[in-house]
């Protein structure tokens, strides 16, 4: 609401921004290739930044520099939770870092290119707390921010950023 109320202050609706209706064909299976694609990023990153820290420091180290929240058995009934702070997060994150920033930077003049690093950096600063995890947002992140100065509609990156957050929840409940 914070995004939209300040943007409507310079005349503009929630449209411009592509903040509409979600369609299947023009966002939901794009965002569906989006998070994909985020998951894929960041396991090879993932397998890539582990064998190097491992090499460096040890396994056992390298494990550590990673948030890792040993939790007990989680009733099943929590997926309905994790799921609906996923939709909250992800319509949340992406308009605010992707559409109302990325579109308040280029009326200021800003390079699409700084707009993107801006934009990601802010986005990856609020996940520090993952530790060295923090780097796996990145890609994501990405793909989400690209998608939007593209298209310039906002429901691609939500729907991915619902989809990715929707399954690691899930699974992490499953697996509990």
């Amino acid at each position: 609401p914070l995004a939209l109320l300040l943007l409507s202050r310079t005349g503009q609706n929630p449209a411009s921004i592509g903040f509409t209706t979600p369609q299947f064909r023009r966002d939901v299976w794009p965002g569906m290739g989006l998070a994909a694609s985020g998951y894929a990023a960041s396991y090879a990153a993932g397998v890539v930044i582990v064998a190097v820290l491992a090499t460096a420091i040890g396994r056992k180290t390298a494990l550590r520099l990673f948030n890792q929240v040993t939790i007990g058995h989680v009733p099943a009934y929590y997926i309905l939770y994790g799921v609906t702070i996923a939709a909250v997060t992800a319509i949340t994150e992406e308009t605010l870092v992707n559409a109302y920033l990325l579109t308040r930077l280029e009326q200021l003049g800003w390079n699409p290119r700084w707009a993107l690093v801006f934009s990601l950096t802010l986005r990856t600063s609020y996940h520090v707390y993952y530790g060295l995890g923090f780097l796996f947002t990145i890609p994501l992140g990405y793909f989400n921010t690209r998608s939007f100065q593209k298209h310039r509609s906002v429901m691609r990156p939500i729907v991915a950023h619902f989809l990715y957050d929707a399954v690691l929840f899930t699974v992490s409940v499953l697996v509990s």
